[in-house]
């Protein structure tokens, strides 16, 4: 793999940029975000076909219709994910993710994230092992296989890594899913404009309704703020970042080379407003996230069921995202 993982040749820096190739702007990314898109609507309309009114813990269903949009259009239709099994112990392993990157005794204190990153490696072992990667899945799902096989690990060790490196991919999503559409509809003057805004995306052919998420994240400019303003309000993100050469930060701190500088998040205060007329645009597309809230605000109205949008504040959380403290029961109506 290189004796230096974080120089050019190394296994780290190559897995990083081809990570980075697949997920940027083009053919790659555009199949990604309609397989994301697909995936939304097929949840979304089998819920208006009954057209009653269905009532979900909001938290938890966002949290799942993220999580599955996301790993279904990674990993194709053998999505590793459709198992329930699956789907319940990766909660175990977000939950005590910390117990497991500490490393002491973890067979006694981290016995349940051990037992669920197993099942997920199994699940991604036989994944590999039934044609998944051949049955629709992204260049991004292929490049995490092809790289490091390339390097000579065992395909058994790549789904390990790959059963690692799912919390990276889902843990922050699911949870800005929820605080975007949350704070959305919990403001009425907040839900007004972006449904205005919004109308503007979709248009009609041959009876069949399109949604034009470019339209969304280039003309929707309060749509796009509500996300922003979700994840800045809500991140408590550590960043680490390697030191690839010696450097003097301010004239009086020497960072050297092979170190690990973290840097945290400045932690707002107050209420969030959202701040409903700063239009600017996100860095990423973040296209799931605005593809989720973009069609719920269009396909259904939300209430809550007893009627405050309240969240209780704050739990703890082992991503880089403040969860709910508690869940807010809504009404679904299409």
């Amino acid at each position: 793999m290189g004796r230096d993982p974080i120089e050019d040749h190394g296994f780290v820096h190559r897995l990083t940029t081809e990570s980075k190739k697949s997920l940027a702007p083009g053919p790659n990314l555009d199949h990604l975000n309609s397989e994301v898109v697909d995936i939304l609507n097929t949840s979304f309309s089998a819920i208006c076909a009954t057209q009653d009114p269905k009532t979900v813990n909001l938290f938890e269903w966002a949290s799942q219709e993220a999580m599955m949009a996301t790993t279904g259009a990674i990993y194709g239709p053998l999505n590793p994910f459709n198992d329930t099994k699956v789907r319940t112990v990766y909660y175990d392993l977000q939950a005590d993710l910390l117990r497991l990157l500490m490393g002491f005794m973890k067979p006694i204190f981290a016995k349940k994230p051990l037992q669920a990153l197993e099942i997920i490696s199994e699940a991604f072992e036989k994944y590999y092992a039934e044609g998944g990667l051949e049955t629709r899945s992204s260049a991004f799902a292929r490049g995490r296989y092809s790289c490091p096989r390339d390097h000579g690990v065992p395909e058994k060790d790549v789904a390990k890594m790959e059963a690692g490196g799912i919390f990276a991919l889902i843990a922050n999503t699911m949870p800005v899913a929820f605080w975007t559409l949350y704070h959305a509809v919990a403001d009425p003057a907040v839900l007004a404009d972006c449904r205005r805004e919004l109308h503007g995306a979709v248009s009609e052919k041959d009876g069949q309704a399109y949604l034009d998420l470019t339209y969304v994240k280039n003309s929707c400019p309060i749509m796009v703020s509500a996300m922003q303003e979700a994840m800045r309000f809500h991140s408590i993100d550590l960043a680490m970042r390697a030191v690839v050469e010696d450097h003097m930060l301010d004239g009086k701190y020497l960072l050297k080379k092979g170190a690990t500088v973290m840097i945290p998040d400045a932690q707002p205060s107050g209420i969030p407003s959202l701040r409903r007329r700063r239009y600017s645009l996100p860095r990423t597309p973040a296209t799931e996230i605005l593809a989720f809230a973009t069609m719920m605000l269009l396909r259904f109205h939300l209430k809550a069921v007893d009627g405050q949008w309240s969240t209780g504040g704050y739990t703890q959380t082992n991503g880089g995202i403040r969860l709910p403290r508690q869940d807010v029961q809504v009404e679904l109506r299409p």
